[in-house]
């Protein structure tokens, strides 16, 4: 895990998302993330601790050769119990976003250029297409966060612990915000 330090960071966008309006401050406590996304390995360890129905797709997995891909078709309900398994808790939206930006208001978690291949597993959206889409998630030494976090962008998509509000960022605190 990574520690993301106290402070305030720039969240939202003014270029993204209407949802992603008005760029604003936010003050986060300190927090850890975890520096990579959940391997495939990993995510078999807690079904097999645990019993838990396996997520979609999870029958296209090969252990041997999937173990270091990031696990995929885990719902919210399956992110929040392996949370609690490990120990740990889903980030909020603002903890996410801080460990992908950093505290300057960056674009991406490698600044501000367009992505390329070096930084991010991307393209492949919105068709599963297999785990041969996907890449090791200690790959993308190029795309990783001011604070040491990989595959922010790209490669598979991420829970937080909130909810949806397309109109949370013009009325959210300026603390903690949930």
């Amino acid at each position: 895990m990574v520690l993301i330090p106290a402070g305030e960071f720039l969240m939202g966008s003014e270029n993204g998302d209407q949802e992603a309006k008005p760029m604003h401050s936010v003050h986060l406590q300190a927090y850890y993330i975890d520096k990579f996304e959940v391997t495939v390995a990993q995510y078999e360890n807690f079904l097999r601790s645990t019993g838990r129905k396996p997520p979609r797709y999870w029958e296209q997995t090969d252990l041997k050769e999937h173990k270091d891909l990031p696990v995929i078709g885990v719902d919210w309900e399956d992110a929040q119990a392996y949370c609690a398994w490990a120990g740990k808790h889903l980030p909020t939206e603002a903890e996410w976003e801080k460990a992908a930006k950093g505290s300057d208001g960056r674009t991406y978690p490698w600044g501000n250029g367009s992505p390329t291949t070096n930084h991010a597993k991307f393209g492949q959206c919105c068709e599963w297409k297999g785990y041969g889409s996907l890449g090791e998630v200690t790959l993308h030494e190029e795309g990783k966060s001011p604070y040491g976090v990989y595959n922010m962008v790209g490669n598979v998509r991420e829970w937080t612990h909130d909810w949806y509000d397309a109109e949370y960022y013009s009325k959210s605190p300026s603390s903690n915000p949930r």
